[in-house]
């Protein structure tokens, strides 16, 4: 009988080796990224694409809408989410964590239905199609949290661009077939729903008529402080269009979103498959009891967090003009500052994407609570003072908001797992470190970055800088300097 080893062809004399670089090319970070990555670049180019179709008044009705959307399904995919994730006995309490997400999906669809009955035609006709879509999304959250708790994080990521390949298929038919404002709303239905069939035929099982009220208590345990960080982050994240909407214009709120597009998918593509990561490596090290291994393994995602976020976002911040050149076009280039400076403040907010898995996996969800209070009050005085002076002023808010919370965050998380913060901070040298590299990279071909004004010479420019950092990273995961983040 002939072993599994023997057959394995990444074994053996020829092979030797070769295991370690496919499990890191198909590692749940990577496909994470790469899942997250295909995601972003298709929500950015739908933005492009829209702008050839759609003036900055539809397009800002558009923002609106899905703002109000956007954060009645945050709602969903934090809590209760979490409580899956953190269940104990998963089998016994799944039903009802999936009635309770309903509930909460229930009550954004409602909420968005009241609002349309306030709000300019074009606006309610938006958010009422919107609407089903809290609703139907419980399905697909319910799901992916149980692939998560799982370990599948592979499966759980790779949904996600899959259905934005869907939606923006059916965005380009339908805004070629002249259906404007509504061609973005269906496609935005079009990609829900196939998230729902891909996870649903991932997972499949359904939720069953059981509630447990003892599961039900637990859950709200964790998902109230989170559900107050999440107000926080849609806040910090739609707040902006909505002050502007009510102290200027659909438009004003149209150039400010399709401008912070950029910075967005920047971010994102980065930040939400690190995000997956820390909840399901933090939560399973909680449920064992293994509050050390715990404490190492938030040094090893803190440094790797910020070695593969700030390069891109202070790279981002300093070709800002040329970015917005390429992609919008000169009479979007008053873009291009609001881009700078909402990329910096993404970047200082890396601090509060580890916050909330530390704070909660390690039971300290009110002081979660009291550090996210302090952000939006902080977020609030400066928005409001900062609304009427137009997108710039209202991107500034966001960097002043992020440094202080930053600070607080680094304390809140160190003094929470017992590090003392001398010991802490060598986590993000490496990051510091790649960034300083990227940036002189940047800075080092000034004289280049003026002629960028098309596609091809911004590829080559973002091509370079992409090659740099994963040489480095590359030196640095060899050198044990980094690891990669593990579910």
């Amino acid at each position: 009988m002939v072993s599994g080893a023997e057959n394995d062809p990444t074994q053996g004399p020829a092979g030797r080796g070769r295991a370690p670089l496919v499990e890191k090319l198909f590692s749940a970070l990577v496909v994470g990224v790469g899942s997250r990555l295909t995601s972003q670049v298709i929500g950015f180019s739908l933005v492009v694409f829209a702008s050839r179709y759609l003036d900055l008044t539809e397009f800002g009705i558009y923002s609106l809408a899905w703002a109000a959307t956007v954060i009645a399904v945050s709602f969903i995919f934090t809590g209760f989410y979490q409580s899956i994730l953190r269940s104990r006995d998963l089998d016994d309490e799944v039903d009802t964590m999936f009635w309770l997400m309903f509930a909460v999906g229930a009550c954004g669809t409602a909420t968005m239905l009241i609002i349309s009955g306030f709000v300019s035609p074009a606006l309610s006709g938006a958010m009422r199609a919107l609407s089903v879509i809290p609703t139907v999304v419980v399905l697909v959250a319910w799901n992916e949290a149980q692939l998560l708790a799982a370990g599948k994080a592979r499966s759980a990521s790779i949904h996600h661009a899959v259905s934005e390949v869907v939606g923006i298929v059916v965005v380009v038919l339908t805004l070629n077939a002249g259906f404007g404002l509504m061609g973005l709303v269906l496609g935005r239905l079009a990609a829900t729903l196939s998230g729902l069939s891909l996870t649903t035929a991932m997972v499949r099982r359904r939720p069953r008529l059981r509630f447990g009220a003892a599961a039900s208590v637990r859950a709200f345990r964790t998902a109230l402080p989170l559900w107050a960080s999440a107000g926080v982050g849609m806040f910090a994240n739609y707040g902006s269009d909505i002050i502007l909407g009510l102290f200027l214009s659909p438009a004003a709120v149209g150039a400010y979103r399709g401008g912070s597009r950029i910075a967005t998918t920047a971010s994102d593509i980065v930040s939400q498959p690190l995000q997956m990561l820390n909840w399901a490596k933090f939560s399973r090290l909680e449920r064992g009891g293994e509050l050390n291994a715990l404490r190492h393994a938030w040094g090893h995602h803190a440094a790797f967090s910020a070695a593969l976020t700030w390069p891109v976002l202070v790279s981002v911040m300093l070709l800002a003009p040329q970015l917005t050149d390429v992609l919008f076009g000169e009479k979007w280039r008053a873009a291009a500052p609001v881009i700078s400076l909402l990329a910096g403040a993404k970047a200082l907010g890396m601090f509060q994407q580890l916050l909330a898995p530390t704070l909660i996996s390690l039971g300290r969800g009110a002081l979660q609570v009291k550090v996210q209070g302090v952000s939006a009050a902080l977020l609030l005085v400066l928005l409001l003072i900062a609304g009427p002076h137009g997108a710039s002023a209202v991107a500034s808010a966001h960097i002043v908001v992020n440094l202080v919370m930053a600070g607080v965050s680094l304390w809140a998380m160190t003094s929470t797992l017992g590090t003392p913060l001398r010991k802490a901070l060598p986590a993000f040298g490496p990051g510091a470190v790649v960034t300083l590299i990227c940036a002189g990279a940047i800075l080092g071909s000034a004289q280049l970055l003026t002629p960028i004004t098309t596609p091809g010479g911004l590829t080559a420019m973002i091509g370079g800088l992409a090659a740099l950092w994963a040489v480095t990273i590359a030196l640095m995961l060899r050198a044990r300097i980094l690891e990669l983040p593990t579910p």
